[in-house]
């Protein structure tokens, strides 16, 4: 992500609404993205073509085999907190 309304590859959208002026809407948008983009980071949670974990394969020449993503994915989260969360592999049985 590029352009002027992007920071560090990171866009983040608000809506202000029910203040009595533009300038106060104004203020209070530039305070909150200030605030987003200082309290939240984009981490990646898989990244594409890497292996996550291996899986069982029923009568296959392997015993398992390596499974992963197509594409990254990226979550928006709150600064400091990507050791609390916990991703699985879950394969149909």
């Amino acid at each position: 992500i590029s352009g002027k309304n992007a920071r560090d590859g990171r866009r983040v959208i608000l809506v202000v609404n029910g203040l009595l002026s533009m300038q106060a809407r104004a203020e209070e948008a530039r305070a909150l993205l200030t605030w987003a983009y200082m309290n939240f980071e984009n981490v990646t949670l898989a990244q594409a073509g890497r292996p996550l974990d291996e899986i069982p394969v029923w009568m296959g020449q392997r015993a398992k085999v390596p499974v992963g993503v197509k594409e990254s994915i990226l979550f928006t989260l709150p600064r400091g907190s990507l050791g609390k969360v916990n991703a699985v592999v879950r394969a149909p049985a």
